[in-house]
């Protein structure tokens, strides 16, 4: 589960799958909440990877397009990373950009 609350849920054979409630939540076949909570920590957990930028300029035009960060505040998650990436790129240097992107988007270790 995000910090924000989507989660995603892992579908069984043996059993009926559970219901969207919403991208926050699923429901059970019965339509009560599911019960069981299980947090992926073992090194042979599956993992599941999500690119919410694939690549830096569809990450550029998501905060060209954005609006202004006072109108977005309140729609985006609590992360800081949203409000500090609409900065960057309403900054225009694509330098600052650049080096923001490598940095925190891709996490790369760079001199």
């Amino acid at each position: 589960s995000y910090e924000d609350g989507k989660m995603i849920v892992r579908l069984n054979r043996h059993l009926p799958p559970p219901i969207p409630n919403s991208k926050h939540s699923y429901l059970a076949d019965n339509g009560l909440m599911l019960q069981e909570v299980y947090q992926a920590n073992k090194s042979d957990d599956a993992v599941i990877l999500h690119y919410p930028n694939a690549g830096m300029t569809n990450w550029r035009r998501r905060y060209e397009t954005s609006g202004s960060c006072s109108s977005r505040a309140s729609a985006w998650p609590s992360s800081r990373l949203p409000l500090a990436s609409h900065a960057v790129v309403s900054s225009g240097s694509r330098r600052d950009q650049d080096l923001f992107y490598r940095t925190f988007i891709m996490q790369n270790e760079h001199n």
